[in-house]
């Protein structure tokens, strides 16, 4: 087997060599197939998308696990039973294994045909290009070939998800490529399809072929139904918020595609981005209907509809364009991109508030850990922590509580004269007021939690309560300026 070249450009864009055994052909009467001139067999295309179909040996998937990420998957691959099976069938019986996977599915900007069924591929944009399926057989694949490395069992018992493995995989790269050499290592064979634009030469073919990338992708990962935070993950809608939040360090604790690393949930960020969103002009949408801001009812009751307006707004063209001709668009609205700015503030608002409620609460006389409601949230629930950070919390609120008064932070937002960009009135911090004021905040609540009988249910699906809050926050933000 022949070297293999990867080359790597300034950019991310890499071209490697894979050698395709027994290629597919996919022509045959009325298949809508046509072969592609001067390709070979395996080729063929429909329109403007090329196919090259055919199987790979597991040891000639190094070079493929050398420079593929997972990033266009909508999905992580994790360890488990699945990948344990196809490892199992690799090991012990890998005539049946072309028969019992579906294999890996690829898409590539381009690919070039060589000797010996050998092709050339390259990868531009690895958030859209690589391995689109097939992401389970991928890493069990790997997890055979990396087996028989001098890595120390211990370690590799450690490898979980597709992340570890690539973490692993390049300590010994010497020893895989070893494994890749060598004509009596690893024969079974694994399906594998790469998709292509037809003509990369033609603009059109490539933006076609660009643009329906990820409803193949999305078609293709149907086993599962793809949760629609994940297909937004991989559209780029929720870049804005990946790039506000890691300054803070909170990027990294948020799950953004199934199975990804991370204990937040999307739609609980997407629910507090509506604080700093209904402080903006939000525009008409695609269907030319104006967007209205989310109320706090929903962002507690329903943060699946704050999730799917969010996408909505995030999705139009008002606020966001098709970057590069991919299915990938790119925030360019200025407001839009103001309020995620404020959005690093808000989630620390909201852990201060998580962290302080009860030490508020009790400042006003009562008895906070009393509450059968918060004695149900804490009840065998120790250490506790805040959802953004991490930090201890002693006693923890019931989000029925704790929302109207994160929600109410809104009225502390306000607009620049000149640029119409959001902004917290008076340059203040969130942070810095509550450290001074919720005690009072909570005071004002206190009245409305025994109306409801301190049921947080009620009291977080009660409109009153948001707006009750919000006056309170007003009320006291006002005096406190009045006072200065």
């Amino acid at each position: 087997m022949e070297t293999n070249s990867t080359t790597q450009s300034p950019s991310t864009e890499r071209t490697f060599t894979v050698q395709i055994l027994n290629p597919v052909s996919n022509l045959g009467i009325n298949s809508g197939f046509l072969p592609i001139p001067n390709k070979g067999p395996g080729f063929s295309a429909v329109n403007n998308i090329g196919r090259l179909t055919g199987f790979i040996e597991i040891r000639n998937l190094v070079p493929i696990i050398d420079n593929c990420t997972l990033d266009s998957n909508p999905r992580f691959s994790r360890r488990g039973e699945v990948t344990d099976e196809i490892e199992e069938t690799i090991a012990l019986t890998p005539e049946l294994l072309p028969f019992k996977s579906k294999g890996i599915l690829m898409a590539v900007p381009s690919v070039v045909s060589l000797d010996r069924n050998r092709v050339s591929l390259t990868i531009e944009n690895p958030m859209a290009e690589g391995i689109l399926d097939g992401g389970h057989n991928a890493l069990a694949a790997g997890l055979s070939l990396l087996r028989k490395t001098s890595m120390d069992r211990k370690e590799f018992n450690k490898i979980k998800t597709w992340k570890d493995l690539k973490q692993a995989w390049g300590q010994f790269a010497d020893e895989l490529d070893a494994i890749r050499r060598d004509p009596d290592e690893n024969k079974a064979l694994m399906p594998l399809e790469i998709l292509f634009p037809a003509n990369p030469d033609d603009e059109s073919c490539v933006a076609y072929f660009n643009e329906h990338l990820l409803e193949v992708c999305a078609a293709r990962n149907n086993n599962v139904q793809l949760a629609p935070t994940t297909t937004a993950n991989q559209e780029g809608l929720l870049d804005p918020l990946k790039q506000v939040l890691a300054g803070c360090g909170v990027t990294e604790r948020i799950q953004w595609k199934t199975n990804g690393e991370g204990t937040i949930a999307v739609p609980d960020v997407t629910a507090l981005a509506w604080i700093p969103l209904s402080a903006i002009d939000l525009p008409v949408d695609d269907d030319g209907m104006q967007v209205t801001a989310l109320t706090g009812r929903s962002a507690y009751a329903q943060k699946g509809l704050a999730f799917k307006r969010y996408k909505k707004l995030m999705s139009c063209r008002a606020v966001s364009s098709a970057k590069n001709n991919d299915y990938q668009r790119e925030v360019d609205n200025e407001q839009v991109w103001a309020a995620h700015e404020l959005l690093p503030d808000i989630v620390r608002a909201y852990d201060y508030i998580q962290c302080n409620f009860a030490e508020a609460y009790n400042a006003t006389g009562g008895k906070f850990g009393r509450i059968t409601s918060v004695q149900a949230v804490n009840k065998g629930k120790s250490p506790k922590s805040s959802k953004f950070f991490g930090k201890p919390v002693a006693t923890d609120v019931p989000l029925g509580f704790l929302m109207p008064v994160v929600f109410a932070l809104r009225v502390l937002i306000t607009q620049d004269q000149k640029t119409k960009l959001p902004m917290w009135r008076d340059n203040m911090d969130p942070v810095a007021f509550l450290e001074e004021h919720l005690a009072e905040i909570v005071k004002e609540m206190r009245g409305l939690y025994e109306s409801f009988n301190f049921d947080p249910q009620k009291v977080g699906k009660e409109n009153h309560s948001y707006s009750a809050a919000e006056a309170a926050v007003k009320n006291i933000y006002m005096s406190a300026m009045l006072g200065m």
